[in-house]
């Protein structure tokens, strides 16, 4: 696989430079912001993905490619409203490319916003049921990779089987893990943690809609101090995923972790949670594996995920995912 590094003012222009030097078969490895407010990628060639649809070619008029662009997201049950607005910002780059369109778009509508080492202490919330458990373990996983300490955390006590499962993961990672049964202990939990670089909470999932769940869950985020990291499955109905992510967004979450990408087929409740709860978007559970089991994305790389065929789209995204973990470090 061959990497290479881009650097511009901004991701159009970036893809644009990725584009031109690796073909279309480019991925985007990672991607942050530079110290003088430009973009710099890190982009790797492998074997291109087969598109679930007819994706306009270069020498397609601009109108065909975003004629493509409302295929793709209607194909994934996007929200009228939400379609029309990435079509409009597609149609802004005047580029007759239907996936750099498409990137672009998604770039101008939410933010990325991928787990890296500037996470010290995650709490993941969610409803039961999301993948909590094991994307803790996978994130786990990714750090002890990366040659970083992690200190796992459960407050998942009510839940039957539910600590031994988690047990079960940090046995194979090497990790004696804790159990926190009250936002008292959790807080002693953190502080006997405090020399891990990365302190994972697991939690029990909560119904959004009652009450009392969220009250509790609210009890033990705040003992934390953590960032609470939402986790919503795929494929779930759109006005559903939006509803609970604005739920679990007033208790504090900021980042949108999305599971079970193998198993899903429309991915259209991803993008409407992220956008009815101003949420930003981190990484993807792309498969059952702690060791490649999870993907950051940024714009070029979710445009890839949508226009790509769902048993193509699992493969492209864990060889990003062990692209990721060896560029760590």
């Amino acid at each position: 696989m061959r990497l290479k590094t881009f650097t511009a003012e901004n991701m159009a222009a970036a893809m644009k430079l990725v584009r031109a030097e690796l073909g279309a078969d480019a991925i985007i490895v990672s991607s942050f912001e530079t110290a003088g407010g430009g973009v710099e990628l890190v982009a790797a060639v492998e074997r291109s993905a087969t598109p679930d649809f007819d994706i306009a070619p270069l020498s397609a008029e601009p109108d065909d490619a975003i004629d493509a662009l409302q295929d793709i997201l209607d194909y994934h049950r996007l929200p009228a409203a939400l379609l029309e607005s990435l079509a409009s910002a597609a149609s802004t780059l005047e580029t007759d490319d239907t996936l750099l369109a498409l990137a672009g778009a998604l770039d101008a509508t939410f933010v990325f916003a991928p787990l890296g080492h500037e996470a010290r202490s995650l709490l993941l919330i969610g409803p039961p049921g999301a993948g909590k458990t094991v994307t803790a373990a996978k994130l786990a996983a990714r750090a002890r990779l990366a040659k970083r300490s992690v200190a796992l955390i459960t407050t998942d006590t009510l839940r039957t089987g539910a600590a031994e499962q988690f047990a079960g993961y940090a046995a194979l990672l090497g990790i004696d893990p804790q159990v926190a049964d009250t936002a008292e202990e959790l807080q002693d939990a953190i502080s006997a943690a405090v020399g891990a670089a990365l302190i994972l909470i697991d939690s029990t999932g909560v119904n959004p809609f009652d009450a009392d769940d969220m009250a509790r869950l609210g009890e033990f985020i705040a003992a934390s101090g953590a960032e609470p990291l939402l986790v919503l499955p795929a494929g779930m109905d759109a006005d559903e995923a939006a509803d609970m992510a604005r739920a679990f967004a007033a208790l504090g979450a900021t980042r949108l972790l999305t599971t079970r990408l193998d198993t899903a087929r429309r991915l259209g409740s991803l993008l409407t949670a992220a956008e009815a709860a101003n949420l930003r978007l981190c990484d993807v559970g792309i498969g059952p594996h702690l060791a490649d089991g999870l993907s950051p994305l940024n714009p070029l790389a979710l445009a890839r995920l949508l226009a790509a065929a769902p048993a193509d789209r699992v493969a492209s995204l864990t060889t990003t995912a062990s692209s990721f973990a060896e560029t760590m470090p």
